[in-house]
């Protein structure tokens, strides 16, 4: 198995994202999905973290439609949804799945 991906503290935050972005952009066109998931939840939670909830948002929603159902993006989904008050009933089940 792939060691993930690790490119915090080689760039600065803008390099970062828009490497990650567009890494994010030429692994979803491959077969190899565990190298889009692992990019997309650090980035994800990174935006998370940051208070950017919107853009990590967009980022899985696009994300859960080439990779449905992974875990990863679902939970991350799922934090930036119970944020933003969406979809509430979502957020239980993935809570009540983690207890």
């Amino acid at each position: 198995m792939r060691q993930p991906f690790i490119f915090t503290g080689i760039f600065t935050k803008e390099q970062f994202d828009w490497i990650a972005i567009e890494i994010i952009r030429l692994a979803s066109a491959e077969p190899e999905r565990e190298v889009l998931v692992s990019i997309t939840d650090q980035l994800s939670s990174r935006w998370i973290y940051n208070n950017r909830y919107k853009e990590a948002l967009a980022l899985l929603e696009m994300v859960n439609k080439l990779i449905p159902s992974h875990y990863k993006i679902q939970f991350q989904l799922a934090r930036c949804q119970q944020v933003l008050g969406i979809e509430a009933e979502k957020v239980e089940k993935v809570t009540n799945w983690r207890s």
